[in-house]
């Protein structure tokens, strides 16, 4: 197995998931280091982390654009640390949604397909809370605009 830079982006083909839940790709983005027989580590740039895989995202819709191939229309990421690398989310959270504004802000592609939904996934309440405080914090200061729930 190849080791792969913390940040890289691996994009692969969803198996199962295509048909049950019409996922196209899955990204995955190298945001942890692991060595035998010591714990899981968490890179030192999660947000970046975030922005680079939407980035990733941007760039295979605009390859598949000039292929005419489908296009990846939504994006659901989930909050890197708090799982195995064991980090809280408290302790992540504001790194992760700032990646995901800095992600949304770099998209620089003109034409062509774009994501149209970037979520970040918490699995749980205790992932849930510290996003939702992240995400308010800055509707308050006006860094971003509230959107209406969809369901």
């Amino acid at each position: 197995i190849r080791r792969k830079t913390l940040g890289a982006v691996l994009i692969t083909h969803p198996g199962e998931l295509a048909r049950s839940h019409n996922v196209k790709r899955i990204l995955h983005v190298v945001s942890v280091r692991a060595q035998p027989l010591k714990a899981v580590q968490m890179g030192e740039a999660p947000g970046d982390y975030v922005r680079d895989v939407i980035r990733a995202g941007e760039r295979y819709n605009h390859r598949l654009f000039t292929s005419r191939g489908a296009r990846l229309r939504s994006m659901l990421i989930p909050m890197f640390g708090t799982g195995m690398a064991g980090n809280r989310p408290e302790e992540v959270t504001d790194l992760l949604v700032d990646g995901l504004i800095r992600g949304v802000a770099a998209i620089t592609v003109k034409g062509g397909p774009r994501l149209e939904r970037i979520c970040l996934l918490a699995y749980t309440t205790r992932e849930y809370l510290p996003l939702l405080r992240s995400f308010d914090k800055r509707i308050a200061t006006g860094e971003i605009a509230p959107v209406e729930s969809q369901s």
